[in-house]
């Protein structure tokens, strides 16, 4: 039985029983096509983290109209013909027994010309803080349309198999753009009041719930815009009562707008459970679930914050990018062999930003599920690897897996390379978890670790190896410049190292 006996509870989900309290929000990954197509690469990147073990996997992203789309590798469910490929989608995400809900969307104002190939779409013709283009205000007929394109998006996802859907209203999208003042300026029946600001969310809401009463129909919720202007706890717990009175299911609770990119996707230094002080507030005004979200990157965190009453499900989004398994290893009380998410960012919302396909920099399969997949061998080979930084280390420990013979020198007498120097600022102090994994990873291997050796092609070849990995890493490069070499000069790898 896990230590994490809440987290791993069963929880009765409208007419789901999920198998335990972990949800896998929406991240974009980039694996779609140009047409807003699901791939196999996708659903193998799913079919990964569904193998892991959540309760629910809400899939990311995905535009109800031609007009909303975000960035060009974005999901499309606006024309009949996708739907073969979420059907592929959903059903494999539930052959590895989980729950899972598509995510809607339109991207107003942060809409992409490039693929939308006309102005963006919002309430007011207010230019978000990103964006070049001042964006149309929407008329009465366009509103009506979009509402209706929520609502056929969500007919194609039920035909396709999933368990419902999520409307992405939160973080300065449409739907959001309607609700918070700060990105809504209209005049009319749409604008002004909190009760007029929410009634394009409300509109799609009952749309949806008219034609499916049984499906789960979650609302991607901002509980603070923190930004002048903005939606607060002063209004969001009363907004957030009107939303399931009207028929939502579950509510996501999150914050933060363009504006305040760190608390969109909190990097290292903010605080683990950003946003779960928003969740407990939302969740006294309401008698639906919610799910609590912000930076939870350990079993540990999920579980106190559920007993402590913040959420009733926890969404461990980037979690599961650093390791697929990390619910299987919980709820065996494994928690030494997670990967934990370091927060920098840089293979998922770096990679997402420079529209190529989401990885991790810490975990090499994100985003490669076939193409990396370790095969166990019935031949195995010696193989020598030079170098014990996050390479090296990474090499050995997939070469042991598959069964290969693996010695490790490290001119060092520790493990790590430039991890031990990276972890020393202020505030990155996280990056050490790194090294602890790689740690408990050769623990339990069988590499032959030899640290203090520097190794040569003689002592190398003494080994005789099949294959040699060179994993030396880098030095930095000192510029020329005039008194490089005056002794008050340092270098920021001096200053680390002490």
């Amino acid at each position: 039985m896990s230590v994490y006996q809440t987290l791993f509870s069963p929880f009765q989900l409208g007419r789901l029983e999920l198998r335990n309290r972990i949800v896998m929000p929406p991240m974009g990954t980039n694996l779609a096509t140009r047409r807003g197509e699901v791939t196999d690469r996708m659903i193998d990147y799913y079919v990964d983290r569904a193998e892991g073990g959540p309760g629910l996997i809400v899939v990311e992203g995905t535009a109800v109209h031609a007009s909303g789309r975000a960035y060009p590798l974005m999901l499309d469910l606006g024309r009949d013909e996708l739907i073969e490929g979420f059907a592929r989608l959903a059903a494999a995400i539930h052959d590895q027994g989980a729950a899972v809900i598509l995510q809607l969307f339109h991207g107003g104002r942060h809409t992409d010309t490039r693929v939308s190939g006309r102005t963006p779409l919002a309430p007011s013709p207010i230019r978000g803080p990103v964006g070049r283009i001042t964006p149309e205000e929407m008329s009465l007929d366009q509103i009506e349309l979009m509402v209706e394109a929520f609502g056929r998006a969500a007919e194609r996802a039920v035909e396709a198999g999933f368990d419902g859907v999520e409307i992405h209203g939160a973080h300065e999208y449409l739907v959001h753009q309607f609700i918070s003042p700060y990105c809504n300026q209209r005049t009319d029946a749409y604008g002004g009041s909190a009760d007029n600001r929410l009634r394009f969310a409300l509109e799609i809401v009952r749309r949806i719930k008219h034609n499916f009463h049984d499906i789960i129909l979650s609302f991607r919720f901002n509980a603070n815009d923190y930004v002048a202007g903005g939606l607060g706890l002063e209004d969001t717990p009363a907004l957030a009562q009107k939303l399931v009175e009207a028929g939502v299911d579950l509510l996501s609770v999150t914050g933060g707008v363009f504006e305040t990119p760190h608390l969109l996707i909190p990097p290292l230094p903010v605080a683990h459970g950003t946003h779960l002080p928003l969740a407990r507030a939302i969740k006294a005004a309401v008698n639906v679930p919610v799910i609590g979200v912000g930076r939870i990157t350990t079993p540990a965190q999920a579980e106190l914050a559920i007993k402590r009453g913040l959420a009733d499900l926890i969404a461990c989004g980037r979690a599961f990018l650093a390791d697929p398994r990390w619910p299987q290893k919980a709820g065996r009380s494994d928690w030494r062999s997670i990967r934990r998410c370091l927060g920098c960012n840089q293979g998922c919302i770096d990679n997402f930003f420079a529209e190529r396909p989401v990885t991790c920099v810490y975990h090499p399969r994100t985003g490669h599920e076939k193409q990396l997949a370790a095969q166990s061998t019935d031949r195995p080979k010696m193989v020598v690897v030079v170098g014990a930084g996050p390479a090296g280390l990474e090499a050995a420990r997939v070469l042991d897996l598959m069964g290969h013979r693996v010695i490790l020198f490290e001119q060092d007498d520790k493990v790590g390379g430039q991890v031990n120097l990276a972890c020393r600022p202020p505030d990155k102090e996280e990056f050490f978890n790194l090294i602890r994994f790689y740690q408990e990873a050769l623990r339990r291997s069988g590499v032959d670790l030899r640290l203090g050796v520097r190794a040569d092609a003689d002592l190398i070849l003494a080994e005789n190896p099949t294959a040699v990995v060179v994993a030396t890493g880098s030095v930095p490069l000192d510029p020329d410049l005039p008194g490089i070499d005056n002794p008050s000069v340092v270098t920021a790898h001096d200053v680390l190292s002490g």
